[in-house]
């Protein structure tokens, strides 16, 4: 399964209950309150997001093939 596929289950966190090592991601809605929430799970060693979302965050593609599009891009 590609990592674009997998969706994390959200724990619709608010960022003034979001604690060291839990994903900044944001929700694609607010909670009751109106407040943005974010994703909550467990991140990564030395990222900001969970296994899934540093997936999406990266992009797909090697590291040579995502500079090649931005290179490709700089020149157009």
């Amino acid at each position: 399964m590609d990592f674009v596929e997998q969706k994390a289950q959200s724990r619709r966190v608010t960022v003034l209950d979001l604690k060291a090592m839990e994903c900044r991601w944001p929700d694609d809605d607010r909670n009751e309150e109106g407040l943005i929430t974010f994703c909550g799970c467990r991140t990564v060693d030395g990222s900001s997001y969970c296994t899934e979302h540093k997936a999406l965050a990266r992009g797909v593609g090697t590291v040579s093939e995502r500079n090649a599009v931005k290179t490709l891009r700089e020149r157009a």
